[in-house]
């Protein structure tokens, strides 16, 4: 059995936790965030829970519907030979939407290692579990993060939204005329283990958008798979389909996640923890429990220079990073729209930069805008401490922050009074949405760099960051490289379509239902 120490809860017997449940899965998340896994029962779900179960090692390298590539012998073995997979039985939680009364099924997460035990980290979640640790063990430092994730729900035999034709941002009537709907989900997400903090219906028809409270560790990545899977398999058996593609419609939503994050150092007390991301914490101090009390150069609520230096990691490695917080060929769709980023840039409180720094009294913390909904929340957590950790080893120099212009706000704008949102909200290359500001960009990070603008330029950025390989590791990149290479990109690019519309509807076979 795998002791999961940031999965940890306390102390049950699992044993009879277990005969709660006639069946029990035991999965594997893949680089898109599908369950890949078995299905086990009776005596023989206690039997692989101590011992675990065996494997291809290919299982977490597919594309969104199941596709291989054979690209990936090269790193993985030519005859794709069985890995150990471990479970971790302190996450056994309720599938509530599977099975009926009598039947109820459980659910199992597990880490994929190699024959010696080692962990794999062609698995995302082991990888994430690597990037914590190596947070923790090089810094001192642990992460918490919450995420504000965005979906489309449709009737299941059709592309009609659920909601208004018509925009529909926080209006609560929604809620009221499908109170019944969503209460369900509620409890379904409560069932799982997820502590929703919001949930409300986004700018566009059939958008709706579900935050989550912060949480520590490995366990972040656990809630990001908790809600995407929920929120698909409780609307499946509502008569509607929810879908966390990136642009699903031509005049609908544009979906995204965004990943709130901040930094903690645990008191030498023992009493709790510091924000380390709040510009009135002490960095670097020789006695942390004494200078608690302190400043560093920041003035007090701004950012501090752990922070500035982990927002330099993040807008240093955008480029890359997009390869893995936007995931395929759709997630382009989104970028360079309507509040998404174009450039990788930061701003206080700046919905329309990559990050947008939020403080107030007490409290800081980061919100990363990249990712789409497309995206693996294990990987998107661990791409940004990997990122971010790199500004923090290097000490890289934050750029000051963006300054929106007049005319690049209202381009975003323009055409959403009409009551849908524009057929293409996307700026010209040749526009910008930032001025610099009075301070010279400090070298060494460059601010203002346009983002990629298709799946397949921000694969070469990943696959020559030489950086981040160093931290995510060769075996990793190259294998996800040519995943997303051989399986959407040179799909997509072979398919021969004519129209914008002909394009979205390929996409829509390769991620609407699998996302």
């Amino acid at each position: 059995m795998n002791a999961d120490m940031d999965g940890a809860s306390p102390k049950k017997d699992f044993s009879k936790e277990m005969e709660k449940f006639k069946h029990v899965q035991f999965v594997i998340p893949d680089i898109n965030c599908v369950p890949r896994g078995k299905v086990f029962s009776g005596r023989f779900k206690h039997k692989v829970a101590e011992e675990g179960f065996d494997i291809g090692n290919a299982v977490c390298m597919m594309g969104p519907r199941g596709d291989f590539t054979t690209g990936i012998s090269r790193f993985l073995g030519n005859n794709w030979p069985n890995h150990p997979s471990r479970p971790c039985i302190e996450t056994l939680t309720p599938w509530p939407w599977v099975g009926e009364e009598g039947r109820r099924t459980g659910n199992v997460l597990c880490d994929l290692c190699h024959p010696d035990g080692s962990p794999d980290l062609t698995s995302p979640r082991q990888l994430l579990r690597a990037q914590v640790d190596a947070l923790r063990e090089k810094h001192g430092l642990i992460i918490k993060s919450a995420f504000e994730y965005e979906f489309f729900v449709c009737k299941e035999d059709s592309l009609e939204p659920l909601g208004r034709q018509s925009l529909q941002c926080w209006d609560m009537r929604l809620w009221w005329e499908h109170e019944e709907l969503f209460n369900g989900l509620y409890d379904v997400l409560e069932n799982v283990g997820v502590e929703v903090s919001s949930l409300m219906p986004e700018l566009p028809q059939g958008q709706w958008e579900i935050t989550t409270e912060p949480i520590e560790g490995l366990r972040g990545g656990d809630t990001g798979f908790y809600v995407k899977n929920a929120v698909k398999g409780y609307f499946s058996t509502r008569g509607y389909h929810a879908t966390f593609m990136s642009k699903p419609t031509t005049r609908g939503p544009v979906n995204g996640m965004h990943l709130n994050h901040s930094l903690w150092r645990p008191r030498q007390s023992g009493d709790g923890e510091d924000n380390v991301f709040l510009g009135c914490h002490v960095e670097d101090s020789q006695d942390q429990e004494g200078a608690r009390q302190g400043h560093d150069t920041a003035t007090e609520g701004d950012l501090s220079t752990t922070a500035r230096h982990w927002t330099a990691g993040l807008l240093t490695h955008a480029p890359a990073l997009c390869a893995l917080l936007c995931p395929t060929v759709n997630c382009y769709r989104r970028l360079h729209s309507l509040c998404t980023p174009t450039h990788n840039t930061w701003g206080p409180d700046d919905r329309f930069a990559m990050i947008r720094a939020r403080s107030s009294p007490g409290n800081a913390f980061l919100e990363n805008r990249l990712p789409s909904s497309a995206v693996n929340p294990y990987l998107a957590l661990a791409a940004t401490v990997a990122a971010g950790m790199d500004g923090l080893n290097r000490k890289l120099q934050c750029p000051p922050p963006r300054y929106p212009t007049e005319s690049s706000f209202s381009a975003k704008l323009e055409g959403v009074t009409s009551g849908t949102l524009p057929r293409d909200t996307t700026l010209s290359s040749k526009q910008s949405d930032i001025t610099e500001g009075p301070q010279q960009k400090p070298e060494g990070t460059t601010q203002g760099q346009e983002l990629p603008r298709s799946l397949a330029e921000a694969l070469v950025a990943l696959e020559t960051d030489q950086e981040l390989r160093a931290l995510l590791g060769d075996r990793f990149v190259d294998c996800y490289v040519t995943v997303r290479r051989d399986v959407e990109v040179k799909a997509c690019e072979e398919a021969s379509l004519d129209t914008k519309d002909e394009e979205l509807a390929f996409e829509r076979k390769l991620c609407f239902n699998a996302l």
